[in-house]
């Protein structure tokens, strides 16, 4: 256990410097572009891009369930099986991205073109935009297996490498952009999809030369493909409701309103999607550990799992979104040269729908590594769908715009406790024991921080670079202290500061010599 948890502390390590790499030139790069391409061509793109994603459910949908395989027959000891799923999957995969290629350059071709609200003398750039984003998509898509292995054999260095090519490589295009004379909006993702090649060959090549198993080998086990398809095929529910909805807010929004809107939720998009990646790497630490344990019965380490990352993710989501929350609108005029309206007001509920993301991400992977996930995610994907209805009720009578993500924060809470009652019917986890140890400390912290917080800084908060730091500071010291206290164990406290003692032992040892 011991061992494994230092796997998952390394592992995590590397990932989190992946992220803050993106992150940082991800900020960047969107100032630069939003000021290089304007208001409406970053909005096109954000439309677009957005538009061609809502397929990636299908990515999402057969990506989890290939790894669940793949960590499931790690997790048994069972390394031809391992090879077996991941020719199967590169099978898959070779299918659907010639089924998706099928339908974007028909139906997506179709309504880009008839119902997307695009200025018309833009209409051959976004064609062109959007051919660009197809290949780039598939690109994407048929090298997915190989990224499964990856998590499964738990070499996340690997993805922190690649991450520092690819900055790189952004970064020269973010500078290049702004000299070139021909259409920019092109070049930008033309650019982008020489990247995303090189990428992929890159990760290809790595896996073929690093993992036995990534040998294609003929498959003629029916069971499996019927097994895989089916978890992949119930997952499609959920994982197809989620991103449809994400990304069919902007069509919504499009539709109702303008692309001006679309580029301030881009803005909010990225924010988003920059908290939700760091949860994510800490997430991908744990999933191959928490399938390998269900399948080889150490529920003990399952539950210390499951009970670690929710509290631990719950930390890491406050400390990055109650900041973003209270200075959202100094954050946004530091960052951008021109800030889209209602991208402050689309960032703050954002913020507040992802503080359930830590829960549902948890018992989301529970649920996958036990395979029974028929009935959870038909009854969730019903409640996530429901938030684009809503979101047009909502613009239908003229209400703002970031409006549309109030009933994200409802839904979320229900699906919870839909998510809660599956977990416990399919993987034996105890509500008592859940409620307690996991619940009970983070809604004490939360009722805690929070008034505090409340008491404390509308004395301080104001739009400057000073108080606004100085918010920050008294942010981030009154959350820790609250969370070291309640959501933190002793034990867990005692390996922390051991850790952090061992590692300034060690910088001290360097800078000596």
């Amino acid at each position: 256990m011991q061992k494994e948890s230092s796997k998952i502390l390394k592992n995590s390590v590397m990932l989190y410097l992946r992220f803050f790499i993106i992150m940082i030139v991800s900020l960047y790069t969107s100032r630069v572009i939003l000021h290089t391409l304007g208001e409406v061509d970053y909005g096109i793109y954000v439309l677009v891009g957005g538009f061609v994603t809502t397929f990636s459910m299908f990515n999402a949908t057969f990506n989890f369930a290939v790894q669940r395989f793949l960590s499931y027959e790690m997790g048994r000891g069972n390394m031809l099986e391992v090879q077996k799923v991941f020719s199967v999957a590169v099978n898959i995969y070779l299918i659907i991205a010639v089924f998706i290629l099928i339908l974007l350059e028909t139906v997506g071709l179709w309504y880009l073109n008839t119902k997307m609200v695009i200025p018309e003398e833009r209409i051959y750039a976004t064609n062109v935009c959007f051919q660009i984003l197809v290949v780039s998509f598939v690109v994407n898509l048929i090298s997915l297996p190989y990224n499964a292995v990856i998590i499964a054999n738990e070499k996340m260095g690997i993805f922190a490498f690649v991450s520092i090519y690819e900055v790189i490589c952004k970064l020269i295009v973010v500078y290049l952009i702004q000299y070139i004379s021909f259409d920019k909006l092109i070049m930008y993702v033309l650019f982008l999809l020489f990247i995303t090649i090189s990428v992929r060959v890159f990760y290809g090549v790595y896996c073929r030369r690093k993992f036995p198993e990534c040998k294609k080998i003929k498959v003629d086990d029916k069971k499996l493909y019927k097994s895989v398809l089916s978890l992949s095929g119930w997952n499609f529910l959920g994982s197809g409701a989620s991103i449809l909805t994400m990304s069919g807010m902007g069509i919504v929004l499009n539709y109702f309103t303008n692309v001006l809107v679309n580029s301030a939720k881009g803005v909010c998009d990225q924010v988003d999607g920059a908290v939700r990646q760091l949860i994510v790497n800490f997430m991908v630490a744990l999933r191959p550990q928490i399938t390998k344990s269900f399948a080889s019965g150490d529920f003990e380490y399952l539950y210390s799992l499951i009970s670690r990352g929710t509290r631990f993710a719950f930390i890491l989501v406050c400390i990055l979104c109650v900041p973003l929350f209270c200075i959202s609108d100094f954050i946004l005029d530091l960052w951008l040269e021109e800030v889209p309206k209602y991208a402050s007001e689309f960032i703050k509920v954002c913020m507040i729908v992802l503080l359930t993301f830590p829960f549902s991400t948890i018992l989301d992977m529970l649920l996958m590594a036990s395979g029974k996930i028929k009935e959870s995610q038909i009854v969730l994907s019903i409640i996530q769908i429901l938030n684009l209805p809503a979101a047009c009720c909502i613009l239908f009578f003229k209400l703002p715009p970031y409006y549309v993500y109030i009933p994200f924060v409802v839904l979320e809470l229900i699906s919870l406790i839909f998510r809660l009652k599956y977990s416990i019917k399919y993987t034996d986890l105890s509500l008592k024991k859940y409620l307690v140890d996991i619940v009970k400390p983070i809604l004490i912290s939360v009722v805690v921080a929070f008034p505090i917080l409340g008491i404390v800084l509308p004395s301080v908060y104001e739009s400057t670079l000073v108080t606004s730091i100085i918010s920050v500071v008294i942010i981030e010291s009154i959350l820790i202290l609250c969370f070291w206290i309640i959501l933190v164990r002793k034990e867990e406290r005692r390996t922390i500061l051991n850790k952090i003692y061992l590692v300034t032992k060690n910088a001290k040892r360097i800078i000596r010599r």
